[in-house]
């Protein structure tokens, strides 16, 4: 199926990512010594500590009723998924916060074994709906004690929407606080989800490290640029998803 689409649905951006796949030649046979596994060896005690602990539990859960045929299959996703996400990612280079979005399949490989095997188990009846709110809850001090650094971030989106209402523009990172916006990629689909979804109209908006090579959007006045990608106006379905009504003027780049 990767080389199929690699070969048939090619893309810029699927291509960039799945550059990262060349490290599993690079940096052979030097896989667990990488910054990314010691990170995340940390942040098992730290952060994600349900993961251990489900992993742990389904492993003994399988090898005490000799389920052989899911162990592997369980076992192999997890570390498989370990292995190609952060050999794919290997440096500090990767923000903390765009990995954790990477690590989310660790959800779903933890939770199928977990909702289907081990909570009908006999023993874990009684505790099931504690365990479960015990693991909601502590979700929720977990978002809660990290929220200020993202709560930032959204305002800053905000008003940057506000100041730009009704114009197509393309900033660049010498005039933003990146300590607070973090990382540039995805910036167009997120102003565009906030201003279509707070405001009723959609804007473009793109955080750039290189504005000036993106004057070649300024005569574009009926287009949406996302990373990567040129869409027209009319590409896009009308509905309450897409409400492009900039389309007097072509981008700005704003300068530095």
């Amino acid at each position: 199926m990767l080389v199929f689409k690699s070969i048939v649905l090619r893309t810029e951006y699927e291509t960039h990512s799945l550059g990262g796949l060349k490290n599993f030649i690079k940096l052979f046979p030097n896989y667990i010594n990488l910054y990314s596994n010691r990170q995340f060896f940390t942040n098992l005690c730290t952060k994600f500590y349900w993961v251990i602990l489900l992993f742990l539990t389904t492993t003994v859960y399988y090898f005490k009723h000799k389920d052989w045929y899911k162990l592997i299959l369980f076992a192999g996703f997890c570390i498989g998924y370990f292995f190609l996400t952060n050999i794919s990612y290997p440096s500090a280079n990767t923000p903390k916060f765009y990995l954790e979005n990477l690590y989310l399949p660790f959800g779903l490989y933890l939770a199928l074994p977990f909702v289907f095997d081990i909570l009908p188990a006999a023993t874990l009846k009684k505790t099931a709906m504690p365990l479960i709110a015990l693991i909601l809850f502590s979700c929720c001090i977990r978002v809660y004690s990290n929220h200020i650094i993202y709560t930032a971030r959204l305002n800053w989106e905000r008003t940057t929407m506000q100041q730009y209402t009704g114009r197509k523009v393309v900033i660049g990172t010498k005039n933003i606080p990146m300590d607070t916006l973090m990382m540039v990629w995805g910036t167009p689909y997120e102003f565009w989800l906030l201003s279509t979804s707070e405001t009723g109209t959609t804007a473009s908006i793109l955080v750039d490290p290189n504005p000036e090579k993106q004057k070649w959007l300024i005569p574009y006045t009926n287009s949406l640029y996302v990373n990567w990608n040129l869409y027209k106006y009319s590409y896009f379905p009308k509905n309450q998803y897409f409400r492009f009504t900039d389309s007097t003027n072509g981008y700005t780049v704003l300068p530095e």
